[in-house]
C-alpha cells in the first residue's frame, strides 16, 4: 500500500490562506433603505402560537401583543414583541429577487421566551419578514415561528412609523 505523508509546513499554510480568505468574506451589516429606517409601532398585534401535539397534530393560539421595532441605517434593530426586549439584531437583506419573494428584509429574533402569560410555548424561534413599503409610514412584516424547515406564518402586522 502506498501512502503520502503530508508536509506539516503545507498543511499550516493552507490553514493560514483559508483563514485570511474567510477574513474577508464575512457578513457586514446590511445598510438600510431610509424608508425603512425608524421606530414602528403597533399596539396591539394578533399572533397565532403554534404547538405541536403529536405528528401533522397542532394546536393554534391567538395572542394580541404589542410590536415595536426601531430599525436604525447600519442595520441593527432593537425591539419589543410583547413581553420580550431584543437588543442590537442584525437586519439582513433578503437574498434573491424581492419582486418574486415579497420580502426585502429579515430580522432573526433568536430563540425567545413567552410573549406574554397565556404564550403555551416557552421557547420559540421567531423571525421578522419585512415586506417591501408600498405605503408611506406603513412596514407591513410577516411575524415567523421557525421550526426547523417549517416557519409558521405567527401573523402579517401592519406597522406605523412614529
Amino acid at each position: 500500500m502506498n501512502t503520502k505523508k503530508i508536509n506539516p509546513l503545507i498543511l499550516l499554510s493552507t490553514l493560514v490562506v483559508i483563514l485570511i480568505v474567510s477574513s474577508f468574506i464575512v457578513k457586514k451589516n446590511t445598510e438600510i433603505k431610509d424608508s425603512y429606517v425608524g421606530q414602528w409601532s403597533n399596539a396591539s398585534a394578533t399572533l397565532k402560537v403554534r404547538t405541536k401535539n403529536g405528528f401533522m397534530d397542532y394546536t393554534f393560539t391567538p395572542i394580541t401583543i404589542p410590536i415595536q421595532i426601531n430599525i436604525q441605517k447600519q442595520g441593527i434593530a432593537f425591539c419589543k414583541i410583547g413581553d420580550i426586549e431584543l437588543k442590537n439584531l442584525k437586519v439582513q437583506l433578503n437574498p434573491g429577487n424581492t419582486e418574486n419573494k415579497g420580502i426585502i428584509y429579515t430580522i432573526d429574533c433568536g430563540m425567545i421566551g413567552k410573549l406574554t402569560s397565556n404564550d403555551p410555548l416557552v421557547n420559540k424561534k421567531i423571525e421578522f419578514w419585512i415586506k417591501p413599503i408600498k405605503q408611506a409610514n406603513t412596514l407591513q412584516i410577516e411575524v415567523r415561528q421557525m421550526h426547523f424547515m417549517d416557519p409558521f406564518p405567527m401573523g402579517e402586522i401592519n406597522l406605523m412609523k412614529h
